[in-house]
């Protein structure tokens, strides 16, 4: 019977940061809708890409319709992760604010501020 290895660990004193790399190869991908859900495991972030209303061809319907549109980047997140991101996301957007002159968390809709 063989010996089970052993859980490699980092070394005692020793700090890991993690930095990343735009020179390892991967695609940018833009997303103007992002569905968010989750599981007792994990949060899941769906960020779709839907075209404009103009750029849709709806025909003659009227009401209520249903869009498809395309799924660009699925990502799961541990639960332990998630107060971190929605801090550094709130940071950023304080920041983005701040240098562009407005409130971009106040968006149009049917002409209505939200």
């Amino acid at each position: 019977m063989k010996a089970q290895a052993a859980k490699k660990e980092p070394p005692k004193g020793v700090q890991i940061t993690l930095k990343p790399d735009a020179t390892i190869d991967s695609k940018r991908m833009y997303a103007n809708y992002a569905l968010i859900d989750h599981s007792p495991f994990d949060f899941t972030i769906r960020f779709c890409d839907a075209p404009p209303a103009h750029d849709t061809d709806l025909g003659s319907q009227q009401g209520e319709i249903e869009l498809r549109i395309p799924v660009v980047a699925e990502i799961a997140l541990p639960p332990n992760l998630i107060g971190g991101l929605i801090r550094a996301l709130q940071e950023q957007l304080e920041q983005y604010e701040s240098h562009f002159g407005f409130n971009a968390t106040k968006t149009k809709t049917n002409g209505k501020k939200k």
